[in-house]
């Protein structure tokens, strides 16, 4: 998490319950965006304004080989 707007030098460790980041994505999951929905924090002294984002996955590099043989001899 990026945290703005802390006053006096304080932190994250003001808050009383932490912010939750999910998303719909995971291991398994296809190229693509998926939408990172951010709720959850509280505090005594703030008020929270979440900003969502996405989570980009691209496609993985493949690289593809011919092995190297030895002639048949018959």
């Amino acid at each position: 998490f990026v945290y703005e707007g802390f006053v006096n030098s304080e932190d994250g460790t003001v808050l009383t319950t932490l912010p939750i980041a999910s998303t719909t994505a995971d291991a398994t999951s296809n190229v693509g965006e998926y939408a990172i929905t951010v709720s959850g924090g509280e505090s005594d002294n703030y008020s929270f304004t979440y900003e969502n984002s996405m989570l980009t996955i691209n496609k993985a590099s493949l690289t593809i080989k011919s092995g190297s043989k030895t002639p048949l001899l018959l």
